[in-house]
This record gives structure tokens, C-alpha cells and sequence, in this order.
């Protein structure tokens, strides 16, 4: 997962590597498990509801149409699914984090919401009807680690997207992994720590999460480390079209996550895709 508070410097410049990094190409292990607690509470889900909220409000009165079905591709604790199903549009939510969906589906009983929630790989899913809407938010795409599996993932999105439907993703660029200091901040009885290195020869990130919850006189910490891939905007749209996608847009998201309707330039660090099935 990419800081958001990136951006600046120099993205060929290598960091220091963090304990214990590996860079191998095999799996990084289970991700979003034992964290997944803590992400609503680190605010991280205020950009899928901010995404989901620019996409209906701004995105489909331009690009699509009003969605009778709706997907939303990794969705973590459902902030981007439980908004769709919010505007009354009956949403699936997808993730392969066990933890996370339970979190999601405690959310949408709670609320009572049309959404349900199903446990699948971004690269192997499968439904029996149709999607007019799919969405992927917060650089999820990114944990991709090769061109090939993207291209497997917009295939996938291609057979679940209705024909004339929309998809609507975001994915981060090497600006989004400049070397930067660790960083944090503390809520009390937790400390949220994040730090990350960039490979620039292997177009690869780790980013160390750390959580680290206090109970009186004793602490407790627990590390996670997320491998993630960038991915520039000819590289995203070259995927899309070799999957049978047809990209429609690209807008550059601004400082502190904020969706805007600007190009992309060479210091954009996060790039929100507009995309369509035939």
C-alpha cells in the first residue's frame, strides 16, 4: 500500500533496504489478516468511500450509465462496496483477506445494505451474471507483481463486465515509492508505523506496516510486509486493451488522496482508469 503523503523525489533512487527484505519473486504470504482491525481505525478506508463517491457522482454521468449490479474487486472492509450499495445499487464484494470480509459483512448486516460478500483471487473469479459496474480501489492492482498478472486480472474484469458497463480502478506510479523516513502516529493505545523500500530495478516496493497495541504495562507488535508493483499509465493501458478493455480516461488523483477529473503528468503518483467493456 503506497503513502499517500508520497510523491516527491527522485523515483530511481533506491532506498536502503528494511530488515529482513527479500525481494524474490515467491508469494509475500497472507496480508490484511491480522492488520485488518486496525485499517478502518488507521483511516484507510477513506478513499474507497471517497473513489466510490467520485465515481457515482462524477465518473459514470461522463463515462457509463447507472448500474443495476455492481463489483467491487478487493474490497477490504467494503468501504467502496457499502457505499455503492448505499446509493442503492446491490453490490458484491470481493476479496481473498478472511478477516477483512468478515469485517465487511458485519458492516453491510449492520446497515442492512444489498451487499454480499465472496472470498476469491483478483486473478480467478468467476460469476454467472453480469456486472454493469467493477470497481478496484487503493491501489490494489499495484500488489500485482508482473504485467502478466495484471493483464489475467482486466480479463477476468472483462468477462464480469457487462457489455457498455464500466470499470473504474486506481493504480500508483514509481513516483508513489520515492525513498522517504519511516513514518507514524499514535492514537494512544496503538502506534500505526509504516516504512518503505523501492527497487527501482526490479519495479518493486515493500512497505513494512507495523501495529503496535498497549495494554497497560505490556505491548504487543505486529508486522506486515506488502509487496507492491507500479505500474505507468501506458503499461495499464496497454493491459486493459490486450484484455479486451477499451480505456476511456485517466485523471491524475491530487494531494491527501483527492480525486480530480486533471491529466496525469510526470509527477503524478497515483492515476484513477476509466475503462469499458465491448
Amino acid at each position: 500500500m503506497a503513502d499517500p503523503t508520497t510523491g516527491r523525489g527522485d523515483p530511481h533512487a533506491a532506498s536502503a533496504p528494511l530488515p529482513g527484505d527479500s525481494i524474490a519473486d515467491a508469494a509475500p504470504g497472507a496480508i490484511y489478516e491480522a492488520f485488518a482491525p486496525h485499517y478502518d481505525r488507521q483511516g484507510l478506508h477513506r478513499w474507497g468511500r471517497d473513489l466510490a463517491a467520485f465515481t457515482l457522482d462524477t465518473l459514470l454521468p461522463r463515462f457509463g450509465r447507472p448500474p443495476r449490479r455492481a463489483l467491487d474487486l478487493a474490497c477490504g472492509t467494503g468501504a467502496v462496496a457499502l457505499a455503492l450499495a448505499g446509493a442503492g445499487i446491490p453490490t458484491v464484494g470481493l476479496d481473498r483477506a478472511r478477516a477483512m470480509l468478515r469485517l465487511a459483512q458485519a458492516k453491510a448486516r449492520a446497515a442492512a445494505l444489498p451487499c454480499a460478500f465472496v472470498r476469491a483471487d483478483l486473478r480467478a473469479f468467476g460469476f454467472a451474471q453480469p456486472f454493469e459496474l467493477i470497481t478496484c480501489a487503493y491501489d490494489s492492482l499495484n500488489y500485482l507483481l508482473t504485467p502478466g498478472d495484471l493483464r489475467v486480472a482486466f480479463a477476468q474484469v472483462r468477462d464480469a463486465l457487462a457489455p457498455g458497463g464500466t470499470f473504474v480502478c486506481d493504480l500508483t506510479t514509481a513516483r508513489a515509492y520515492t525513498p522517504a523516513p519511516p513514518e507514524g502516529f499514535d492514537l494512544g493505545d496503538v502506534h500505526y508505523g509504516w516504512a518503505t523500500a523501492w527497487y527501482p530495478a526490479r519495479h518493486r516496493a515493500i512497505t513494512v506496516l507495523s501495529v503496535t497495541s498497549r495494554h497497560g504495562d505490556r505491548s504487543e507488535t505486529l508486522v506486515e510486509r506488502h509487496h507492491q508493483r507500479p505500474y505507468e499509465r501506458t503499461e495499464v493501458e496497454s493491459a486493459l486493451q490486450v484484455a479486451g478493455l477499451r480505456p476511456l480516461a485517466a485523471f491524475a488523483v491530487g494531494p491527501l488522496l483527492r480525486p480530480t477529473l486533471d491529466p496525469p503528468d510526470a509527477a503524478t503518483t497515483r492515476i484513477i482508469y476509466v475503462a469499458a467493456g465491448d
